[in-house]
């Protein structure tokens, strides 16, 4: 395992393009459709936010939550949204029609994490309750509950390429769990404080982790094993993702910023500054040269940047 860190490359062509702005307190999280084209947010304020990013207008609030929205996803077609929030309960929400189509329970404490698991009907959660539950589309009904964490459930995430969701918890684990089985496959140990969120490339080879240890880690989904550790928040990495092009990840971190990683490098290569508090979310657009974000200011930032100059060395050599 290799570690990393050192100063940024400063890169200027970042901006900040347009910031939408209709929540009334933090951004929680976030996810974008490009299909649609529309962009999904949760926050403190109980609401669920749909926006159109081409308009750059707000499409619609969904409310119906009792307590703060913490998690939301979007399908792959983007016709559906589903939303977590710490009233214990999951909503899934049609995106045409602006209406509610079922309210999940099952959990005896805050959803913290949810996520559409490509290919299959289902929808996975995870909570204050320690455990993640599978939930079927068709049946609206739970699938089964996978319990094996030793405190909250804070970030889920499907293997696009494999049966398997990686979760990341309080306990400071990575868990991996097959999605026909009760008991997890195993768990990744390395952060010294909890796992505030996990990711997995669109190839599914790789893993990432953010923690409120201000590290980064990289771990191969085959071998299970760490492969670069990445330095240079300066306080809880709140959120990490891969960009379509799996060899860059974005990290928002508590210290009000936004940092994008070449894995191939080893190395930060943009620094974003624009909240004036704590980043919670992020995700990539279309591609790796537009981003959003959302964080404890209330507001959700759109950034785009030339897609002229990023490095594109070959994506197979992530390992440290």
């Amino acid at each position: 395992m290799a570690t990393f860190g050192g100063a940024d490359e400063s890169d200027s062509s970042w901006i900040c393009t347009h910031t939408f702005t209709g929540h009334t307190a933090w951004v929680r999280s976030l996810a974008f459709n490009p299909r649609t084209g529309l962009l999904v947010t949760g926050g403190g304020d109980r609401t669920v936010k749909l926006w159109s990013v081409p308009n750059r207008k707000l499409v619609t609030s969904l409310e119906g939550h009792t307590g703060w929205v913490r998690a939301v996803a979007m399908s792959r077609t983007g016709m559906q949204v589903v939303s977590g929030s710490n009233d214990n309960m999951i909503r899934l929400w049609n995106t045409q029609s602006e209406r509610l189509i079922t309210v999940l329970s099952g959990h005896t404490d805050s959803v913290r994490t949810v996520a559409f698991i490509p290919g299959d009907q289902a929808i996975a959660s995870g909570g204050q309750d320690n455990t993640i539950r599978l939930w079927d589309l068709e049946t609206q009904t739970l699938r089964r509950t996978l319990v094996g964490h030793d405190h909250w459930v804070l970030s889920v995430a499907p293997n696009p390429r494999r049966p398997v969701l990686v979760s990341g918890s309080y306990d400071g684990r990575i868990g991996l769990w097959g999605l026909k089985q009760r008991q997890p496959l195993g768990f990744l140990e390395g952060h010294t404080e909890p796992v505030l969120s996990v990711a997995v490339s669109l190839d599914g080879r790789w893993i990432a982790s953010g923690s409120g240890d201000r590290t980064i880690r990289i771990w191969d989904s085959t071998t299970e094993a760490c492969v670069l550790t990445l330095q240079g928040h300066h306080d809880a990495v709140n959120a990490v993702v891969f960009a379509p092009e799996g060899y860059l990840l974005a990290s928002a971190s508590s210290d009000q910023t936004i940092k994008i990683w070449n894995l191939n490098q080893a190395k930060t290569i943009a620094t974003l500054s624009g909240h004036t508090q704590g980043v919670w979310s992020v995700a990539f657009g279309e591609d790796a040269n537009t981003l959003f974000s959302g964080g404890w200011d209330a507001t959700v930032r759109l950034w785009e940047r030339s897609p002229t100059q990023y490095d594109q060395n070959d994506a197979s050599n992530t390992e440290g």
